[in-house]
C-alpha cells in the first residue's frame, strides 16, 4: 500500500506546516529517498513500516541538527581564522546595510552600500571595531512597529551622525518584522552581554589605575618624585 506524506507527518507527531521539512529529511534517507513520489510512498512500502519510517524520520532529524552545528562550528572557524583566532559570540544581520558581529572584548559593525545605507547617508562607512575599553555608554531600542537599534557610544562614535542615533556609525540596526533579522529577545541578550562585558572592562581599567598609583605613591614616599608629578600622574591615570 502506499503511504501518504501527510499521515506519516501527523504519526510522527510533527505539525502540518512541517510539511516541507519532512519531506527534506527524508530525502535524506539512503533507504527511503528512491522510493518517495512528490506526496507519498510507492507500492513497495508496506503499512508494517509506518514505524520503520517514524524511527528512520527521527534519525534523520537528528543528524540533520548534527550537520547543522558542524556547519556552523566550521562558519565559526573560518571567521575566528580571520579574526586573530577569538571566535565571535554574536553574528547577526540587520537593516540599512548594517550587520554585527560581538566578540569578547569587541563589537564589529559593519555597512555595505545598499540602497537604504545611501538613503540614510551611511554607504561609505565600512567596517567599524569598537573595543569594549572605549565605550561610555549603551543604547537598546527594541524593533516594533519601526526600526530597532543597538548603539556603543564611543567619544569618536559622536563625530558621525550624532543628531540620529538610528544611523550612528556606531549603531546596528534591525527590524523584526525583516526576514533574517534577529527578533527583540535575541537584541535584549546582545545588549545585555555587552553592557556585563563593558562593566568587565571598566573594573580591570579601574584596578590597574589604582595599581598604578600606588607605584607612584610609593615612588612619592621614597622622594624619588614630587607631590606636583605624583598629583599630575593620578590625573592622568583617572582620567581627571
Amino acid at each position: 500500500m502506499e503511504i501518504k506524506i501527510t499521515e506519516l507527518v501527523k504519526a510522527a507527531g510533527y505539525k502540518s506546516t512541517d510539511y516541507q521539512r519532512v519531506l527534506g529529511l527524508l530525502r535524506m534517507s539512503e533507504k527511503y529517498k528512491n522510493t518517495m513520489r512528490n506526496t507519498t510512498f510507492k507500492g513497495d512500502v508496506v503499512e508494517g513500516e509506518m514505524n520503520e519510517l517514524i524511527s528512520e524520520l527521527k534519525k534523520m532529524e537528528i543528524l540533520s541538527v548534527e550537520k547543522a552545528k558542524e556547519e556552523e562550528l566550521e562558519k565559526k572557524k573560518k571567521i575566528a581564522a580571520q579574526s586573530g583566532g577569538k571566535e565571535f559570540v554574536y553574528d547577526l544581520s540587520g537593516v540599512r546595510g548594517r550587520s554585527i558581529r560581538v566578540f569578547d572584548d569587541r563589537a564589529i559593525i559593519k555597512v555595505d552600500p545598499t540602497a537604504g545605507a545611501l538613503l540614510t547617508g551611511n554607504g561609505s562607512d565600512g567596517t567599524k571595531v569598537i573595543f569594549y575599553k572605549d565605550v561610555i555608554g549603551i543604547q537598546f531600542k527594541e524593533s516594533n512597529f519601526a526600526i530597532g537599534y543597538l548603539q556603543l557610544e564611543t567619544a569618536s562614535g559622536l563625530m558621525n551622525n550624532c543628531k540620529d542615533n538610528m544611523f550612528n556609525e556606531n549603531t546596528f540596526t534591525f527590524e523584526v518584522s525583516t526576514k533574517g533579522n534577529p527578533n527583540n529577545e535575541t537584541m535584549k541578550d546582545v545588549f545585555n552581554y555587552i553592557i556585563n562585558r563593558v562593566s568587565l572592562f571598566k573594573q580591570l581599567q579601574i584596578q590597574s589605575a589604582a595599581d598604578e598609583i600606588l607605584k607612584f605613591k610609593q615612588l612619592l614616599d621614597d622622594g624619588v618624585i614630587t607631590i606636583e608629578e605624583f598629583e599630575k600622574k593620578k590625573k592622568q591615570l583617572l582620567s581627571l
